[in-house]
């Protein structure tokens, strides 16, 4: 124990940050912190280690994100929870949420079909991802056909990226991909509160690998409404006909108005064109800054408990 230990409650409520002096050895407990009060702002470089801090300590409710914890916007990024199903064949004439808690597949005109599942074929440090394998090829694509991954976020978890503030900050999204052959596909951001699209190119080969894409700060337009609507979509686009593949695709991640025709590659990878086509996705994480970060693993616990908040199996 530091021989100048102070009161933890008068450290928090000061303005200056705290340094290994101040603090007894295991006196920082959950107990002790208020939600969100963790920060780095208020903890010195080095100040504080793990003598200091009681085992657990540190939840993301506790931390604003800064710090590593609670930093990843995403739930069940990484794909163990599977409450409707771990396997839903025929996929194509409809979309919706068939496997995977939070992860939907959108499909528009098309008559290629997949088979969508929770697999256990993963990268190093996990244990399940969400695989699609194609059962019917489409070959002859129609201009308005569209087929992509998406997952929608609410107002209310993206705050803290300052959209449209002169405190905006970077998105940073990672994850793990592997494919049967390579391929080219596109990941999209979509503003829905501002109706702006940013989108990215990514290649996928026959062997694990991590994707990092940056998406440049948007100090300029409106902000996210703060509310518990869908204002971020990420989508992964596999699959484009011409009313999507025919403008000017931007490969910037730079934010824009939302046309249509600028969504996807042209001459990108078809997930239909072949029935040996398969896509793996996992370990998927979406927070700010400009640098992807070591995946945030949270307990099945943690994860199931999140996804029930949208999808309850009775």
């Amino acid at each position: 124990m530091a021989s100048n230990a102070k009161n933890l409650a008068e450290l928090l409520n000061n303005e200056s940050t705290i340094t290994v002096a101040d603090v007894a050895d295991g006196s920082i407990t959950t107990a002790k912190l208020a939600d969100d009060a963790v920060t780095n702002a208020k903890i010195g470089a080095s100040a504080v280690g793990t003598t200091e801090i009681a085992d657990d300590a540190v939840t993301s409710a506790k931390s604003d994100g800064s710090i590593g914890v609670g930093k990843n916007v995403i739930i069940n990024g990484a794909m163990n929870v599977a409450q409707r199903a771990t396997s839903s064949t025929g996929i194509g004439a409809s979309h919706g949420y068939f496997t995977c808690d939070r992860w939907y597949i959108y499909t528009s005109n098309n008559d290629g079909r997949l088979t969508m599942s929770q697999d256990t074929d993963a990268p190093e440090g996990f244990s399940k991802s969400l695989k699609l394998a194609c059962t019917t090829a489409d070959t002859s694509i129609a201009a308005n056909e569209l087929t992509r991954i998406r997952y929608r976020i609410e107002g209310k978890d993206v705050q803290q990226i300052g959209m449209g503030t002169t405190g905006a900050k970077p998105i940073t999204v990672s994850f793990y991909v592997k494919g049967n052959a390579t391929a080219t596909y596109v990941c999209e951001l979509q503003d829905h509160d501002n109706s702006r699209v940013a989108t990215k190119s990514f290649t996928v080969g026959t062997t694990w690998s991590r994707v990092e894409i940056t998406f440049p700060a948007e100090t300029s337009g409106n902000k996210f409404d703060n509310d518990v609507n869908n204002s971020l979509t990420i989508s992964w686009l596999l699959h484009a006909g011409s009313n999507f593949t025919s403008g000017t695709f931007s490969n910037t991640g730079t934010f824009a108005a939302t046309v249509d025709a600028n969504r996807a590659l042209s001459g990108q990878t078809s997930f239909f064109d072949s029935t040996n086509r398969t896509f793996f996705l996992t370990g998927v994480q979406l927070e700010t800054g400009d640098a992807a970060t070591e995946f945030e693993h949270r307990s099945f616990g943690e994860e199931l408990a999140a996804c029930q908040r949208y999808y309850n199996r009775i």
